[in-house]
């Protein structure tokens, strides 16, 4: 009887993978004292598939958004899904031997579709990380890299650059992310991200926000809080 209930236990009982990586970004207005959001991400295995959860939360802990992240092969690029329950947009990226957009600005608006083509240099939404991660030995040695950032709203390639830029400490390390053209840096805020050296763990990311609120681009300074 004993091992019928131990049996029973274990077929009834989910498995809860480990978290590969969690953490919470306090994303504040650029001047860095009005808290705006938190930014709950938690990467983990499920079912043999790489993914991550993201939940955003306003100061008073109400769900804003989610998102759900599914790591490819090249984790520079993956597939995802990203609800905005107060504006209405929802994105969807789905990669597999071409990129399938499909980009909902409002509550009131339809679907817009794009198909774009998947390139060696493409990266998507939260896949900038791994992709720094993956040429950190080159970009810390001065060299930039040219990427080809997918935007879901307009259904398209934007080229950008990012390259390694002077630390304010000696054990932490900042890359920024802009356009390549000079002309278009005119008109585009830069994005830098700085990390732990010792561990590259993400730290700090200011730029511009993927939570919108209005029709006015969204700048931050979000502060990344990780559990150890």
């Amino acid at each position: 009887m004993m091992r019928l209930l131990l049996l029973a236990l274990i077929i009834t009982t989910p498995i809860i993978a480990d978290p590969l990586l969690t953490y919470t970004g306090y994303a504040y207005e650029s001047d860095g004292k009005s808290l705006i959001y938190t930014d709950h991400y938690k990467e983990l295995n499920h079912q043999g598939r790489h993914q991550a959860k993201v939940t955003y939360r306003d100061p008073k802990a109400n769900i804003m958004a989610q998102k759900t992240i599914y790591y490819n092969e090249n984790k520079a690029s993956p597939s995802f899904r990203f609800e905005n329950h107060v504006t209405g947009v929802i994105a969807s990226v789905n990669v597999g031997k071409d990129i399938q957009i499909a980009y909902k600005k409002s509550h009131d608006s339809k679907f817009e579709y794009h198909t774009q083509k998947l390139t060696d240099n493409t990266v998507i939404d939260a896949g900038f990380h791994y992709f720094i991660r993956r040429h950190w030995t080159t970009l810390i040695n001065g060299d930039s890299q040219e990427i080809s950032y997918l935007s879901p709203s307009k259904g398209r390639y934007f080229t950008l650059e990012i390259k390694a830029i002077p630390s304010i400490t000696p054990k932490t390390s900042r890359f920024i992310i802009q356009p390549r053209s000079f002309l278009a840096r005119l008109f585009v805020t830069p994005i830098i991200v700085t990390y732990k050296s010792k561990s590259k763990q993400l730290l700090r990311y200011q730029g511009a926000s993927n939570i919108k609120l209005s029709k006015v681009s969204l700048t931050i300074d979000m502060r990344i809080n990780h559990p150890n």
